[in-house]
């Protein structure tokens, strides 16, 4: 594509828990071969922490995240919880796997390009997208991955309480297309032909844990509509608008908080696969 010809460009990364291993193979895929052809990166949830690490160059540094200390009993507890403990200590999590699996800062910022970190607001209930800072930077990423109820604290993002970006927008394309875009590739953690369907249990739950925070509680409660609305605009996006979505297979076991080793293996390869298979079709396109 020539440079007159070329159009804006995004990647978006799905969250989704430990089902990120998937996202995480496809990355990995991504940076053996050099593959950087985004302009704009859009993260949400866990999504951003496995744009972090591509961005970062770090090979295999998320499926280490995923299948080795996402599992061990200081991240996931039951018990802690059922004490009044976060389910997920993302606290923990963040400490040791910066402290043994550190980021490259240097080489994230040095990229030419434009990296979005999406939150939901605890007190007005939207989206919000910032861009990080290295002073900012994990401070964000985890506010991105804190789902309500799971991690008990609304982590403060200059002075405002933020939480897990896939409340407001799991699928952040629309923000994508705000930005300019014209060519996005979408990471997902569903397979293709997923629609969300709402749970009351799972609402009937979150009203009653987040009856303190009512804009909070009114966006959790629109996001199955939300989510379904997006799959619609990515099936027939905007004219000029040009969407390739990756995603595992419908056979696809890896879960929000399982910790079947073989299930993980399996998705991250699934994810290597998935991402040859991307940057041909990316390619194909140009």
């Amino acid at each position: 594509m020539s440079n007159v010809d070329k159009v804006p460009t995004a990647l978006i990364v799905e969250g989704g828990g430990l089902r990120g291993i998937f996202s995480a193979g496809v990355l990995d895929a991504f940076i053996e071969n050099n593959f950087y052809p985004f302009e704009i990166y859009i993260g949400v949830s866990s999504g951003s922490g496995v744009i972090a690490s591509y961005l970062s160059g770090k090979l295999g540094r998320m499926s280490a995240v995923f299948s080795d200390y996402a599992r061990r009993p200081q991240s996931i507890s039951i018990v802690r919880f059922l004490s009044g403990g976060h389910l997920m200590d993302l606290d923990w999590l963040w400490e040791i796997t910066l402290k043994e699996l550190p980021l490259d800062y240097d080489v994230i910022f040095e990229r030419k390009s434009k990296f979005l970190i999406g939150l939901t607001s605890v007190t007005a209930g939207g989206a919000v997208y910032m861009q990080p800072t290295p002073e900012n930077f994990i401070d964000l990423v985890k506010a991105s991955c804190a789902i309500p109820m799971v991690y008990r604290n609304f982590p403060l993002i200059d002075t405002q309480p933020m939480v897990d970006g896939s409340i407001a927008d799991s699928l952040p394309v629309q923000a994508a297309i705000a930005q300019g875009a014209q060519r996005i590739m979408v990471i997902r953690s569903r397979h293709q032909h997923y629609q969300k369907t709402w749970n009351p249990i799972t609402h009937l739950v979150a009203a009653y844990a987040l009856r303190k925070s009512p804009a909070l509680k009114a966006t959790f409660a629109q996001r199955t509509t939300r989510y379904n609305q997006t799959l619609a605009l990515m099936r027939n996006p905007p004219l000029g608008v040009e969407i390739l979505e990756i995603c595992p297979p419908k056979a696809y076991k890896a879960s929000l908080f399982g910790r079947s080793a073989i299930h993980l293996k399996h998705g991250y390869a699934l994810g290597l696969k998935a991402g040859h298979q991307a940057m041909a079709q990316w390619k194909n396109r140009v």
